[in-house]
């Protein structure tokens, strides 16, 4: 990048060769003297020299939303950037012709979608938090993921819609077989599916025919989102349980150079298979978290391939623990050896997809694809959080944001290039229980939290108010 003073330098050698040459006037001369004064009025040396945008930008990146409503009164969004600051609102107060509990959305600038479904727990009513059940509570826990909200849209001028009807419910369950992927697209997502692997689009409706796919082969065993793509070593793994039993299959796949939405799944991967560094399946038992009777366990694992060429992966035990375990593979790739393990215990009932197909462990990747959060409820289908986040780059897993709260959801996205922000969707009464974490990463890897959510002057405040994050995920 050109700066003020690699522009200053070049001009002063242009000078200093006019000056010394013989055909330079007086006049010359005096030009010469008026641009070096110039010159040394010049800003900062270290300015960037920025291009001329080819179209109109923001200065403040939209980070993601906070949607809240009270009963079917009032609502709106509160868009917040990069730095933790709120830069868009919008709101609404209902407009009926009787001030009544029939008062809904109904205004000139609602539409017809919030007068027919603000009062909806699953669509945009707040006023209760996550149940119990597996009821699709827009506050939840498991309403977001990697795709984002499964029922709300927002951009950064705050303006909010939704996905419409089984739309949105597929969107959630969609959430579960997404894994981690750094992609050159990021309109595009890789789904990994039984033993399919499909590149996606984001925010088409679910029912859109995939860019392409390719069927691994691994073993007859489904898997969700058992599916790591890592860029740096062009290396892509998927994982799936060989039979009826306690081992599990890696395959890897190599010289993977990159993927984007013009990726032919099926083309690369075939090639890959018999290239000149063939594809390998690596055998290796779970030791933790395992049982034959829990799907959950053994369909719904996720693997994140690091950058010194580790695999981590995940299982959640329903009403136990979330397992994290780090598989070791030899020179040559041989053996995969099941090494370190640490564990964090969830609440006494927890459920998988197996006993509700929207719901159960979920990944939310950092926007540089180089952080992995993996999550799972803390109780029941939906409320509290524990988590563990794996870092590609620095080859590790740590802990991750924990709230073992038994009523109310944790939901989180992407925040900055390499970091997660967390809603804590308990009741938001009065702005100081207003709670939104940004969870940074430090340079040693470690993590730490601040809580911004005082400072959102949040567009749907009010009594009773258990409001939601809509991510901006990409």
């Amino acid at each position: 990048m050109a700066t003020i003073k690699a522009a200053k330098d070049a001009l002063l050698d242009r000078i200093s060769t006019l000056a010394d040459t013989a055909a330079t006037n007086a006049s010359d001369t005096i030009l010469l003297s008026d641009a070096l004064k110039t010159l040394d009025k010049s800003v900062d040396e270290e300015t960037k020299v920025e291009p001329a945008p080819d179209y109109h930008y923001r200065a403040n990146r939209p980070e993601y939303g906070i949607w809240s409503s009270h009963h079917s009164h009032g609502g709106g969004m509160t868009i917040v950037d990069e730095m933790a600051v709120p830069i868009r609102s919008r709101a609404y107060w209902h407009h009926s012709y009787q001030d009544s509990a029939d008062g809904c959305w109904n205004g000139i600038y609602s539409g017809g979608q919030k007068e027919q479904y603000a009062s909806n727990h699953c669509w945009y009513r707040c006023n209760d938090h996550a149940p119990s059940g597996a009821e699709c509570y827009i506050c939840g826990t498991t309403a977001v993921g990697e795709l984002g909200h499964y029922r709300l849209v927002t951009g950064y001028r705050a303006l909010e819609s939704v996905r419409q009807n089984n739309d949105g419910i597929q969107i959630k369950v969609e959430n579960l077989n997404v894994g981690n992927a750094e992609l050159d697209s990021k309109e595009c997502y890789l789904r990994y599916k039984d033993t399919t692997v499909e590149l996606r689009l984001r925010w088409l409706s679910y029912d859109h025919t995939a860019l392409s796919s390719y069927n691994t082969s691994n073993n007859s065993q489904s898997a969700k989102g058992a599916v790591s793509f890592n860029k740096t070593r062009q290396e892509i793994a998927f994982c799936n349980r060989k039979g009826s039993t306690q081992t599990f299959t890696i395959k890897l796949y190599y010289n993977i150079a990159s993927i984007d939405r013009d990726t032919d799944l099926s083309g690369i991967l075939t090639a890959a298979e018999a290239g000149s560094t063939p594809a390998k399946s690596l055998d290796f038992t779970l030791n933790d978290g395992y049982n034959s009777g829990t799907a959950e366990t053994f369909g719904n694992n996720k693997i994140v391939l690091v950058d010194d060429g580790a695999i981590m992966i995940t299982t959640h035990e329903p009403s136990s623990f979330l397992h994290i375990a780090k598989l070791t593979r030899d020179t040559g790739d041989t053996q995969l050896t099941y090494g370190t393990h640490a564990s964090r215990q969830i609440g006494s009932t927890t459920y998988g997809y197996d006993s509700d197909s929207a719901h159960g462990h979920m990944l939310v990747q950092s926007r540089d694809k180089k952080n992995i959060f993996l999550f799972v409820p803390f109780i029941h289908y939906q409320r509290g959080i524990i988590s563990f986040i794996v870092s590609k780059t620095r080859s590790e897993y740590q802990q991750g944001y924990n709230w073992e709260s038994l009523l109310h959801g944790a939901q989180v996205g992407p925040y900055g290039d390499s970091d997660f922000v967390i809603s804590r969707n308990h009741n938001w009464d009065y702005p100081g229980e207003q709670s939104v974490i940004c969870y940074i990463q430090k340079p040693d890897g470690t993590w730490i939290e601040t809580d911004t959510g005082n400072q959102l002057d949040n567009s749907g405040w009010y009594t009773t108010n258990y409001p939601c994050l809509v991510p901006l995920n990409i």
